[in-house]
């Protein structure tokens, strides 16, 4: 029997808390830290509801409505957050321009690399003080992005694409051993939680070695389990 994509998040959670590299990270005040991440997509998942059921408590759903209009984009975060919230599950708002305002309801910003590459360091500082446990994710493609997110203290970096994806068709994939090895380059102090993205289901996550990459992230690959 495969186990659940759920379940593999897990494996990877815990490895990484037994090498004690799950120290304590920016935005992980409240509540357990992310070993699990949805994301919807414009395209593939517009709407995620129907996932949410597979993801473990203490999991992410982040919004990506690009295309959309500002304020349909928020409306479906703020419903998602409703329906996340009963579920253990936290929600965050991606940015595809400037630094989006944080609405009432959801708790936290996703920032895409070249986004995170151009936000002014005081800007994010500023943010988080304005709210204690506010997560920031950002999203990383190689060693350059993940110093950026770990520059800008982000809760959760999701590194892609670790296996070949219709994400990015024709791009291969990092591979599980070269994302471990980037994920381990910067556990030398506190940081952010780095998750598996970019092909991950309940297949290919088993290939993920345990003890440096912190969970998984995925769009599709959530439509295969159910809540474990």
């Amino acid at each position: 029997m495969i186990a659940s994509l759920a379940s593999q998040a897990r494996r990877l959670a815990r490895a990484l808390r037994g090498k004690g590299s799950a120290r304590r990270t920016p935005g992980a005040a409240q509540g357990r830290p992310v070993a699990a991440v949805l994301l919807s997509d414009p395209r593939r998942l517009p709407d995620p509801t129907a996932c949410l059921d597979a993801l473990p408590r203490g999991g992410l759903v982040v919004v990506r409505a690009h295309g959309l209009p500002a304020a349909e984009g928020v409306a479906l975060a703020v419903r998602l957050g409703r329906r996340a919230r009963r579920l253990g599950l936290r929600v965050a708002l991606a940015a595809s321009g400037p630094w989006p305002p944080l609405p009432r309801g959801l708790d936290g910003v996703h920032l895409p690399e070249g986004v995170a590459r151009r936000v002014p360091l005081a800007r994010v500082l500023l943010w988080r003080r304005a709210g204690a446990g506010r997560i920031l994710c950002c999203a990383a493609h190689g060693a350059a992005g993940l110093a950026r997110a770990r520059a800008l203290k982000a809760s959760v970096v999701m590194l892609s694409p670790v296996f070949p994806t219709r994400s990015h068709p024709g791009a291969p994939g990092l591979g599980p051993l070269r994302a471990a090895l980037l994920a381990a380059g910067g556990r030398k102090r506190p940081g952010p939680r780095v998750m598996a993205l970019g092909g991950v289901n309940t297949r290919t996550a088993r290939r993920l070695p345990p003890g440096a990459l912190g969970g998984v992230a995925a769009i599709e690959g959530w439509a295969e389990g159910e809540r474990a």
